[in-house]
């Protein structure tokens, strides 16, 4: 398709490049030719004026200017995908589509267990992508890198869709055997926990506190239960997983008074508001998140 006598496929393949670093591996995901590949971005550099990609070892580097154009290429594209996904009927007992989701790792086990439990018998052949949720990368709806961003309130993108899946709260996971915790144990934090900064307010509440001076920071939720059992360390965790690890673990949770509510959302692209296949999707997550609290 052409626009303005300019190529619209090439976009793809320029997505592609960005990601893949590669004209080899960017020719076998797309399904073309290498030299097909070659000569696409050959009509990019043209068109932009840029080499766009240069060798670096044994990879193409992408240009300032490269850069520069990404994030736009990367929006147009997914505004592009969320009508022609969203264009027709959907069928979640055939439909072999793949709905990929940004996340949290511990609602893998909280949420997304559950979930994949009650999609079975509805939709057999659906595919779930599940991306890690990065501190920062707040915004992977609008450039199309996921289909659905689940995140706290405080982090959704004004511009784009949403719907309240759940309401938890930070709490204290700690090991019983180690006595009740106390404001001298050590603490371990994970790098989403009870984020010290919300939109740029500062957060002054207890669990904001210890996670500035915890003795540990992971990446990861699911790495602070080894971290807990058997030592006297207590760490922030949402009250809902804590909950659920005392169910597997000899672990015990204890409340923080002033932590605040974390209301998490799942948050889609506006343009997808008539994409039938993602609403189905987001309706069986809300009923899978509805029956945890």
């Amino acid at each position: 398709m052409r626009f303005n006598g300019f190529d619209l496929n090439l976009l793809v393949a320029f997505r592609k490049l960005l990601e893949t670093g590669s004209v080899s591996e960017t020719a076998r995901q797309l399904d073309m030719s290498q030299s097909a590949v070659s000569g696409a971005l050959q009509r990019l550099r043209q068109q932009f004026g840029d080499e766009l990609f240069v060798p670096a070892g044994n990879r193409m580097s992408p240009t300032a200017r490269a850069l520069d154009l990404a994030e736009s290429v990367a929006r147009l594209l997914a505004e592009a995908e969320a009508m022609t996904l969203g264009a027709g009927p959907f069928d979640p007992a055939t439909s072999t589509r793949r709905i990929t989701v940004s996340a949290a790792d511990h609602l893998t086990e909280l949420l997304f267990a559950p979930l994949l439990r009650r999609l079975r018998p509805l939709a057999p052949h659906l595919r779930l992508e599940l991306l890690p949720l990065l501190p920062g990368n707040w915004a992977m709806v609008e450039t199309g890198e996921a289909d659905i961003q689940i995140m706290p309130h405080e982090f959704l993108t004004p511009a784009h869709s949403s719907r309240l899946l759940l309401g938890d709260r930070y709490a204290l996971l700690y090991d019983p055997a180690h006595g009740a915790p106390a404001a001298d144990r050590p603490v371990v934090a994970a790098r989403l926990g009870a984020p010290r900064r919300h939109r740029g307010a500062p957060g002054t509440h207890g669990a904001a506190r210890l996670v500035d001076r915890a003795e540990i920071v992971v990446t990861q939720f699911t790495q602070v239960p080894a971290l807990i059992e058997g030592s006297p360390r207590v760490a922030v965790v949402p009250e809902l997983y804590a909950r659920l690890l005392c169910r597997q673990r000899p672990l015990a949770v204890a409340a923080l008074p002033d932590a605040p509510a974390i209301n998490v959302h799942a948050q889609y692209n506006r343009a997808r508001h008539s994409d039938a296949g993602l609403l189905w999707f987001l309706d069986r997550l809300a009923e899978t998140a509805n029956s945890l609290t």
